[in-house]
């Protein structure tokens, strides 16, 4: 993992200086690690810094997953961002660009503490469960590590409204599957598992099965499994744009739905294959940008 620390011998800098570079350290992060959420931040206008340090936060929570390979390193570093979090309510700062980027949106957003450190309970209760039992299982942990993200994106986009959070809902369901369905190629290696065992079962995709890929087309029975999730979050995708009464000011967090529908459009056109490279290619970026584009201008920004 890597250090952050104050290079020795440098001239300290302004507070004000040392926000922006903090903002752009986060904004970065998020453009390298998922260039589309990176694009979709352009849309939150003044909101974009907030934006870029929740999502950074985000990109540090699922480099656990990806980064760390087994139970111990996780726990640790979840650990780490709970008290870093924790401690940001308090008044105190872990000498980190994400953290001290956060510090800033809490004294200047009006975000749920409880909300926040959800992103980070969820995970930790989640650390060494090998497979999620079910749908409702799943549903519940999407819940805690994505419709949690686009809640905070509301609250600092100044949204407080009960329809906008229930379409949040909806559009943090799908973002979840997808984010999930792009990790699934490295957690399997680790022999772990987002996909819901009742579905495995209803498909007959064994364990041995899904740990075991050789590099070519993944069989009938896994493309199966991807095929239910996919279609469950294009769903989502489908009754968040049936729902009356959404105010403007929350459509850039809605367009989250654009993201996920653009990756689910190009997983069906490559048979529901998590593994294709073309998945998250540079054309998946440009593709994405235009569906963005299509949605800002001809359709007035509604997701």
């Amino acid at each position: 993992w890597q250090a952050f620390s104050t290079v020795e011998g440098q001239p300290k800098r302004s507070r004000k200086e040392v926000r922006s570079t903090d903002f752009e350290y986060c904004e970065d992060m998020v453009k390298k690690a998922e260039y589309e959420a990176w694009v979709l931040g352009k849309q939150f206008g003044r909101h974009q810094n907030a934006y870029y340090a929740l999502y950074a936060l985000q990109t540090e929570l699922n480099y656990v997953w990806l980064k760390a390979e087994s139970h111990d390193p996780q726990r640790k570093r979840l650990l780490f961002w709970q008290a870093a979090v924790g401690q940001l309510f308090e008044g105190k700062v872990e000498g980190t660009p994400v953290v001290r980027a956060l510090h800033h949106v809490v004294q200047n957003y009006d975000i749920e503490r409880f909300v926040l450190r959800r992103m980070i309970s969820t995970r930790l209760a989640h650390v060494g469960v090998q497979q999620i039992p079910d749908v409702k299982s799943l549903g519940t942990y999407i819940d805690g590590v994505s419709t949690s993200l686009l809640y905070l994106l509301l609250q600092v986009s100044g949204v407080q409204d009960p329809q906008a959070e229930h379409a949040a809902m909806h559009v943090g369901k799908a973002l979840g599957v997808v984010h999930l369905l792009r990790f699934t190629p490295v957690v399997l290696q680790r022999r772990q598992t987002f996909f819901p065992a009742d579905i495995c079962a209803q498909t007959g995709l064994s364990e041995e099965d899904m740990y075991r890929y050789d590099g070519s087309e993944p069989h009938e029975q896994f493309q199966r499994v991807v095929f239910e999730m996919a279609q469950e979050a294009m769903a989502h995708i489908k009754h968040m744009r049936t729902l009356p009464d959404i105010p403007k000011e929350a459509h850039p967090v809605l367009l989250h739905s654009v993201l996920a529908e653009t990756y689910l459009n190009r997983l069906r056109k490559f048979r529901f294959n998590v593994f294709d490279d073309r998945l998250s290619n540079q054309t998946a970026g440009a593709v994405f940008t235009w569906q963005l584009f299509r949605h800002s201008v001809f359709q007035g920004g509604r997701p």
